[in-house]
């Protein structure tokens, strides 16, 4: 069902992009070349060296119509083709200094149209536009990129947000369960300098949070471990933990615990995975409509010998 209606929003916003693409070339591409041909040249110019193959395989041309781009673009001396000396196959492409200058041009034209198309949104509009597009084209590539950072204040509220949205419409915990987290938060915040928050992003969007919280006798908790689950198989949850893990050591915490409910059957598994170990399980039916076990799991740094 999921698949089906992505699919359909997918397919509305090709029709209109594929509309806003049309008047894009009808009103830039008025001169001397055509759209086709300035992403050729833009191709060559991104790639410095490249061949017919290349340029096809990226643009989705046809070899006859890629052939006769780039059969015009060498009588204008805009490109070179030369014998590839590793495969005698092949003719390597490369733009002259006249290619380069159209290529220079063009770019120029181009930012100037857009500037002309979107000087009316405003400065948050387009910064969400940009970071939208750049997240698009990365999840199609496969080359989402996952950072970790500190948490600052300005994170609580993305911090409470997520667990909302988790325990609300994948896990339904109740008003009790959020009142807990809630709770918490708050008193974290009136006293930040008893913990550490980081926080995962992809492509610069938060997608991920751990806390480690100084309790009493030297103890530490870890807390608000969540990862969106519209970012599974990232290894975000991993690299979450890896980072607490990590800050322990470098500051030589020798116990840390935690509290989880067995549902949570990935976070039980990396908790397993660092070294903790599970010491306690209370029933608890006050958080939803079905009894859940509440289980805390305890860390102790090894004595080295």
């Amino acid at each position: 069902m999921q698949l089906l209606k992505s699919i359909e929003t997918i397919r509305n916003f090709n029709r209109y992009y594929a509309n806003k693409f049309n008047t894009f070339d009808r009103e830039l591409y008025v001169g001397e070349y055509s759209l086709n041909e300035a992403r050729v040249i833009a191709e060559i110019q991104a790639q410095g060296e490249t061949t017919a193959s290349k340029i096809q395989r990226v643009l989705g041309f046809d070899k006859g119509q890629l052939s006769k781009i780039i059969t015009k673009l060498e009588g204008q001396k805009l490109l070179t083709r030369g014998l590839d000396s590793t495969d005698r196959r092949h003719y390597q492409i490369k733009l002259t200094q006249k290619g380069i200058a159209a290529f220079t041009e063009l770019t120029k034209l181009s930012r100037d149209y857009l500037t002309s198309q979107l000087s009316s949104y405003s400065a948050s509009q387009l910064q969400l536009i940009s970071t939208d597009m750049h997240e698009i084209q990365n999840i199609l590539e496969k080359k989402q990129q996952v950072k970790i950072r500190k948490g600052t204040l300005a994170d609580i509220g993305y911090i409470a947000d997520l667990h909302s949205r988790i325990y609300q419409q994948e896990i339904p915990y109740n008003a009790i369960f959020h009142q807990y987290v809630f709770k918490a938060l708050t008193e974290y915040v009136q006293n930040l300098t008893q913990g550490i928050t980081w926080i995962a992003e992809v492509n610069g969007r938060q997608v991920g949070t751990i806390s480690l919280i100084k309790a009493e006798k030297m103890q530490y908790q870890v807390r608000w471990f969540a990862v969106d689950s519209r970012y599974q198989g990232l290894g975000i949850g991993k690299k979450l933990v890896q980072s607490l893990m990590d800050y322990a050591q470098t500051k030589k915490i020798k116990e840390m615990y935690l509290w989880t409910v067995d549902e949570l059957v990935a976070a039980r598994h990396l908790y397993g995975q660092q070294g903790f170990e599970l010491v306690e399980s209370v029933k608890n039916n006050q958080w939803c409509d079905r009894d859940i076990n509440e289980e805390k799991w305890t860390w102790q740094a090894k004595e080295r010998g």
